[in-house]
């Protein structure tokens, strides 16, 4: 059995939402779908109630607040879980800040992971390095992936560097006290 996920950002309403999952359901029937959605209260009701899911992963201000540790709580259980595929759902073309859908997409591990435009009904393969090119011409000049691998390179950096700070500045001065004190 197949094992599908759907992630819906803010952005996408839930009418694209259980359009999209009605499509994803009669494509694969046999497949097991699961949504990971941060709800407004007023959407909760729509989708805990849709027939098509089977799993769903809520979270909200009326149900289960979304927090840092309730994050880490679900990513490891995302990666737990073996998805075949991953879908982050894409709304309005206009929003560029898909980043958080993207990244939870790369943290689920899934075969595949991909980019499923809800206004048009069309899938395109995600690419963490940007979103490849569609005829709608939808790119991004830096993405997730890139800030993160700068974001690690000058932590990295910057422990390197404070270490041979502390060598030059404390140890070695205390070797050469030790020794000239003999």
């Amino acid at each position: 059995m197949e094992q599908i996920l759907v992630i819906k950002p803010y952005c996408v309403t839930v009418e694209e939402t259980e359009k999209a999952i009605g499509k994803f359901r009669l494509q694969y029937s046999s497949a097991r779908i699961t949504i990971l959605a941060n709800l407004f209260p007023a959407d909760y009701q729509r989708i805990s109630q849709n027939s098509n899911i089977d799993d769903k992963l809520l979270y909200g201000p009326h149900a289960k607040p979304l927090t840092k540790v309730e994050l880490i709580k679900l990513i490891f259980n995302l990666r737990r879980r073996h998805y075949d595929k991953a879908f982050l759902l894409i709304g309005d073309l206009t929003y560029d800040d898909y980043r958080k859908g993207k990244l939870l997409t790369f943290f689920t591990k899934a075969k595949e992971s991909r980019l499923y435009f809800t206004r048009t009904g069309q899938e395109s393969v995600l690419d963490l390095f940007g979103i490849k090119q569609t005829r709608y011409q939808f790119t991004e000049t830096l993405s997730v992936t890139t800030k993160g691998s700068l974001a690690l390179f000058w932590s990295s950096f910057m422990l390197i560097a404070i270490s041979i700070l502390f060598l030059i500045f404390i140890v070695v001065p205390m070797k050469a006290k030790k020794m000239l004190s003999r």
